[in-house]
């Protein structure tokens, strides 16, 4: 029997980072879902401790795709993804491996896309070990920069209305996608490795006309973050070069020049943040690297924009209008990208 829907987690040295405690509580929270056929897919990026071994002795019932290398949190997803939909899935789930679901988060995330045929991705409430607000949903401002919406806020309900359902992108940590939005728009750009590959695969779907919906009461929990700190400079280096790889290929034309100059600055700020954080030379790095993958970015915005079916105004809309940089303490990534193999 096809199972409907599908769950990958990626992992990478998960008994290492997040501790077999930590890999139970996902997992068997994945197997737990209700209310909607599914399976779960681990795929192991490389590993070199014994996390496959352990997963395969564990749960010998789940698919685990062992991977060659660290392919990253998108080539490893992208693997994943390729298994599910080999095997019939018309619905691919996105779970971080130090993430938590309710039993019901499958299911109302599913019930999301049957009920909007447009909607291409739906997302959770996803929530700290303290209760506080992970993710709403992604923002993007008029600035250029993806931000999780509602980080550090309290949960008391005000993103729950009706109007707050729409939102511009998803965090990979806890999301569900549609398999046939991902044939239309492709998976996730693995140059980008890590960090904002979410945001760029929700901006390609949005340019083709899929929606993104947010859905309150589908609810998991998650550990920040459990990985990417055991790798110095690592967040930094990802985020400023990702950040130019977002704009290269995502951003209409008309949108860059109205709002370039604001894109200019963030470019210094997000700069000057990488020197500060993490020193001059994984900025540098940062930044060579994107320039030697600009071309191909070039390459692919050429094929992005003219395959769009939405117009810059309809995108204009969408952006976060009223985010300011107002501190210098640099902002975090977006939470999609918050925890990476």
């Amino acid at each position: 029997m096809i199972a409907r829907a599908a769950i990958v987690v990626p992992t990478w040295n998960g008994l290492r980072h997040v501790g077999e405690e930590g890999l139970v509580a996902c997992l068997d929270g994945a197997l737990d879902q209700r209310g909607v056929d599914s399976e779960v897919i681990v795929v192991d990026n490389g590993s070199d401790d014994d996390t496959v071994a352990w997963l395969r002795r564990r749960y010998p019932t789940i698919e685990v795709v062992a991977l060659d290398r660290n392919h990253g949190f998108a080539g490893g997803v992208n693997a994943g993804i390729r298994a599910a939909t080999e095997r019939g899935a018309s619905m691919v789930a996105l779970l971080n491996n130090d993430a938590v679901p309710e039993p019901d988060w499958l299911a109302r995330l599913v019930a999301v896309l049957d009920a909007e045929p447009t909607v291409g991705i739906a997302t959770c409430r996803f929530l700290r070990d303290d209760g506080r607000i992970d993710s709403t949903g992604d923002r993007l401002t008029t600035w250029g920069l993806p931000l999780p919406r509602g980080r550090d806020e309290p949960d008391d309900g005000r993103y729950d209305g009706e109007a707050q359902r729409e939102i511009f992108a998803a965090s990979g940590g806890a999301t569900v996608l549609r398999a046939t939005m991902l044939a239309d728009v492709g998976v996730f750009d693995e140059r980008f490795f890590a960090y904002y590959e979410d945001v760029d695969l929700a901006f390609r779907a949005r340019l083709r006309g899929w929606r993104v919906r947010y859905e309150p009461a589908a609810v998991a929990h998650h550990g920040l973050n459990r990985t990417s700190i055991s790798m110095p400079g690592f967040v930094e280096h990802h985020s400023l070069k990702n950040l130019l790889l977002l704009w290269t290929k995502d951003v209409p034309a008309a949108l860059l020049l109205r709002h370039g100059h604001r894109f200019a600055v963030m470019l210094a700020f997000r700069t000057w943040f990488t020197i500060r954080q993490a020193g001059p030379r994984v900025a540098a790095r940062a930044l060579l690297e994107a320039a030697r993958l600009l071309p191909g970015a070039l390459a692919d915005r050429r094929r992005i924009q003219r395959g769009r079916t939405v117009s810059p105004q309809e995108i204009e809309v969408l952006l976060d209008h009223e985010w300011r940089p107002t501190t210098f303490g640099g902002p975090r990534p977006a939470p999609a990208s918050e925890h990476r193999p």
